[in-house]
Formats: structure tokens, sequence, C-alpha cells
């Protein structure tokens, strides 16, 4: 293959490339039931741009080695299966191949530039050849120890070892459409979100731009159902397993830094995104039906020691209700605190620091919407009081948070929280009388965890009175932050939550 002298270059210094997800992507989403959810994120991530599996212009070999780039190792790949860190030669050689995740006869053989998912780089890999062909078209599960043994190499910290199962090895048992490949553990849930996005993307009809038609892709445990829909043509309906084994990995292994930067990648070349990589946690409410209809109340902030933090739920109904609260430390850990309990008709339940643990962030969920919760924060036992309720559901990409100016407040702050199991892009601008403060800044926030600061840790220089609003964009819909403002002496405060903006 022709060596494509531009994208090589883009490749040697990929280490320095930044892709962001774009602002706004999902605002459409419609959470209101699995069904809801599975088809606005179809007509999301429907009609990308197709590229030619092998041609010399931009095709597959180019995206894929952008997106399967070492990121440690300038002028390498890493493969899929076998974890081997191999020297780029731009279109592939004996050491690398593609690897059709959903493979390819099953619903998509032919290979022609109206057929979308044989050349659809979310699914598509680079793979050592041998690896490649002892999987076969096997559908995805779970092996025992004796399978046969598909080790690992260790590169970058990850993979390695052999002779002990499941340990970092792939596994595989039985041939073809009978068979069984389990994936080594890092991989499991790249591979499971792969194979959930061709289940969305690919709901039948035609490509809203080419008018190309498409398959109707499923997953399915029926081994039997993906056997009689695989006739080596192209189909109109086709599918692929194992649904349950799939589910499993993809909670077993959520998404690594390198599966998201590989979704950005592939992302700025076919315009549309893995939408189970940005959030895992839709995966179970649509193929798992466990889409809530709870009323969930995010608490972004639980304050240190010397405060008490105090959530009070108010039950104003003339029947019983149940909540749930769950707490998670600072560092986004394991569940301090879970507690189930029942508020009766026209009480209340207190919930302090007596049972609360200092730092982290927690939620409140319940099935019914008559539940009020309220906010209560106080300095040791001084008279500055804060107290505001919150919002069950409320999620927005823009907020805006308020710096009240008052002669005998001296700093302002706030938390945030990422209530996700993936991390979020924060970008943040102070304002002073309608002009921006500084230069906007950028910060990441990990899974479950918040983020606390004074303006000043932020925009270096700044005081109390330099800024009077913050507006805070985030890269997915976040629960409202807290802005603080109080007194050095710790003798006043003032707790005000985010307001959405449209």
């Amino acid at each position: 293959m022709t060596v494509k002298p531009i994208l090589l270059c883009i490749l040697f210094s990929f280490s320095f490339v930044i892709f962001a997800q774009p602002v706004g992507y999902y605002d459409s989403i419609d959470l209101s039931s699995p069904e809801a959810l599975r088809a606005s994120l179809h007509e999301i991530i429907d009609d990308h741009q197709r590229f030619p599996y092998t041609d010399s212009e931009t095709d597959t070999w180019d995206i894929l080695e952008l997106a399967d780039a070492d990121l440690q190792t300038a002028g390498r790949i890493i493969d899929l299966y076998h974890n081997v860190s191999f020297p780029l030669y731009s279109g592939g050689t004996s050491d690398y191949n593609r690897e059709h995740t959903w493979p390819r006869s099953y619903g998509f053989p032919d290979d022609h530039e109206l057929n979308y998912p044989f050349t659809d780089c979310h699914h598509l890999y680079l793979c050592d050849p041998s690896y490649n062909e002892a999987r076969q078209n096997k559908p995805y599960g779970d092996c025992d120890a004796n399978c046969d043994e598909y080790p690992t190499e260790e590169t970058n910290g990850l993979g390695g070892g052999v002779g002990e199962f499941p340990g970092h090895s792939n596994w595989t048992s039985g041939e073809y459409t009978r068979g069984t490949w389990q994936v080594w553990d890092e991989r499991k849930g790249d591979i499971a979100r792969a194979m959930f996005y061709m289940a969305i993307r690919y709901e039948g009809g035609s490509h809203g731009v080419t008018g190309a038609s498409e398959p109707d892709l499923e997953l399915t445990d029926d081994i039997d159902l993906i056997l009689d829909h695989h006739t080596g043509e192209n189909e109109n309906m086709a599918y692929m397993g194992r649904l349950s084994t799939l589910l499993e990995w993809n909670r077993q292994d959520p998404p690594s830094q390198r599966e998201r930067d590989r979704n950005d990648v592939i992302a700025n070349f076919q315009g549309n995104r893995n939408p189970f990589v940005d959030h895992p946690e839709w995966v179970d409410m649509i193929f798992g039906n466990t889409l809530s209809e709870d009323y969930v109340y995010q608490i972004p902030h639980i304050a240190g020691a010397a405060w008490q933090t105090k959530i009070v739920i108010f039950n104003p109904t003339d029947q019983p209700l149940t909540f749930q609260l769950d707490q998670w430390d600072a560092s986004g850990g394991a569940v301090l605190y879970n507690h189930q309990d029942t508020v009766e008709p026209f009480s209340s339940i207190v919930v302090s620091n007596e049972l609360l643990a200092s730092q982290g962030i927690a939620r409140i969920t319940s099935e019914s919407s008559g539940l009020l919760v309220k906010m209560a924060y106080r300095f040791g036992d001084s008279q500055s009081l804060t107290e505001f309720f919150v919002s069950p559901n409320t999620y927005a990409t823009d907020w805006l948070l308020p710096n009240t100016q008052t002669s005998w407040f001296e700093w302002f702050g706030f938390a945030l929280a990422n209530f996700q199991s993936s991390s979020i892009q924060l970008t943040l601008r102070a304002f002073r009388e309608g002009l921006e403060v500084g230069s906007a800044q950028v910060i990441n926030l990990e899974p479950m965890t918040k983020r606390v600061a004074l303006s000043p840790d932020i925009w270096q220089g700044t005081n109390y009175s330099d800024i009077d609003m913050v507006v805070i964009q985030s890269s997915h819909p976040i629960p409202a932050p807290v802005s603080i403002t109080g007194r050095n002496d710790q003798t006043r405060h003032v707790f005000f939550n985010g307001q959405a903006i449209p």
C-alpha cells in the first residue's frame, strides 16, 4: 500500500493531539424508557462518513494506525488480542492485519462502497494475524481452564504471563459459530462496547445521506439464531453474541483512557462516537432493560470534618416513602455508606455527620416523586448556616455559579461532582461585570469524584471581588455544582446551587 506522508506525520505526533467530545453531542438523548434511549442514540450516531477499506487515499488502515497507536513509543501500534507493540508499516504487514470484532460473515461479507458496517472503525482493530485466524468468527463468551490459551505479551505495563486461567490471556474452544472466544481482561469492556455500538448504529433501513441499505444487527445468546442468519451474503438482519457475556464484560472492565482516546480518534474521521465508551451505564439501561424511572438527587459536596453536613429528607405526602442513600469517598472509591429507610407521612429523616463520613459525594434515590431533599451546611458550632433544596434528575452541560458580592465575604469557591463511570472534561470561565477574567481553564474530573477549589486555585492572582460569576461547561451533563462564599475566620458562609443555562 502507498505510504501517506501527511497521515504518518499526524500519527507520529499523535501524543500531542487532543480530541474532545463535541459539547452538546448527547443533548437530544431521551432517557424516558429503554426503547426511547435506544432510538435517540441511534439518531445521534447514525449516518456516519464511510472510508474505504483499502485505498490510496485515507482508508481504514490510516484510521486504525492512529486509533491503535502505541502512545508510549512513536511509530508503533498495539494489537488487540496479543497486546504486542508492532512497528508501524502504514497498511500492515505480516505482523498485523484488521480484525472485524463483529465478524463480517454475520451480515455484511461483501466489501463495496455502500457497505457501512464492513469499514466501521468503531469495531475494527489491528490484530496479530495468527490470533485473528484463531478467533475465526467465534462469538464472544466465557471459557474455562480446559480451553486453549492465547497469551498476551506485557506492553506498557499491561498483559503478560501464561499457564493460569484466566490470567492475562485469551481463551478459546470449538470451531466457528459453535465456538467461543474469551478476550483477555483488559480488552473485555472494549469488545463489549464495540458490539453494543454495532447493535445501535445498525438498525436496518438506509443511510440518510447515500441511501445505502443497512442491516439490522442484534445481540443474542441464541447461537442457532446467529447460525440461521449466517448465509455468506449481505443480510437485512444478522446476529452476534453472546449478549449475557458482553453485558458482564462491560461491567467488569470500564472504559480506560486508551479506549476513550480511541473513540476520539475515530470520531474525528467518521463523525460519530461510540456512546457506550462515553456512557457505559447506558448498556444495562438498553440491553439489560434496567432503565430506572427513579428520582435521583445528586449531592455534589459532603463538607470536611470541621463542618456539619446535614441532609434532610422530607415526606409531605400521606403515604410512606422509601429511599436509598449512597456515599462515595473523596477519591471516588467504594461506597462508604449505604442506607435504606422509609419516611413516614408528613415526617422527615435527618442524615448528619454521625452517619456521613466527611468529604466525598452522595446520592439519594427514590421511586417516588414526593420526597423533598434539603442540604444544610454549618461550620462547627458557628451561626454560619446555609440551607437549600436539591432538585431530582437535574442535569445540564452549562451551569452558572453566582459569587455574592458583599463587604463581609473574602473568598469564593465551588464544588463540582462527576457521578458517571467515566471521566469528564470541564471548561471554567470567570466574569466580572460582563468581562471575562483571565482565560478559560480546562480540568478533568475522574469518575465518582468531586473537585473543590477556591477561585485563585483556578485563576491565579484573582481575588474575591474580581469575579461575580463563573460559567461551567461540561463534556457530559452533570448535576448542579455548588458555589461557596465565605470569610477567612469561617464565621460566615453562603452556599448556592448552580443554575442551569438554557
